[in-house]
Formats: structure tokens, sequence, C-alpha cells
């Protein structure tokens, strides 16, 4: 049900949520295929970032380095930092 709301000394109808003081469309949640998400993790130390989808984190846990692009950054095997979640649309 749409509600009255004051902005800037106006009264309008919203019927979906407020950001900055503009009315913005209402928010639904959408269904997602796995295989068109993944989570972007990154060293902190060489700077390596590392794609995995979805179910990995779950399965083995936080990724490690591998050392950096030559594998002599004295970082392997440490934890790498969650960065991102991107999506394929």
């Amino acid at each position: 049900m749409a509600k009255k709301v004051k902005i800037s000394g106006r009264t309008v109808m919203n019927d979906g949520f407020i950001v900055g003081g503009y009315i913005m469309k209402k928010a639904k949640w959408k269904t997602i295929v796995d295989g068109y998400v993944r989570a972007v993790w990154v060293c902190p130390t060489c700077g390596s970032k590392v794609t995995v989808p979805p179910e990995s984190y779950q399965d083995v846990g936080t990724p490690i380095c591998d050392g950096g692009p030559n594998g002599d950054s004295g970082c392997e095997g440490d934890d790498m930092q969650y960065a991102r979640t991107e999506i394929l649309i």
C-alpha cells in the first residue's frame, strides 16, 4: 500500500523506498543461476586475484594465494581477502 511521504516540503505517494530524498522503484529479489555468479578474492600482499563460483567457499573455504605472478611474493599459502561479487547479465 502506498504511503504519503513529505519530501522537501512536498507530499508525495511512496510505493517504493527513499534514497537521498528520491523515491526509488520497489526492490525485488530475483533468482540468479549459480553459473552467472562469481566471487572475486584478492591477496592483500601481492594483489593477485582469483574468481570462484558460489559453492567454492562452502566447499573449500577461503582461497589462498599462490605467491603472486612469479610465485615469489612471500605470501604463498596466505588467505586472500574477499573483494566483491559479480553477476553476468
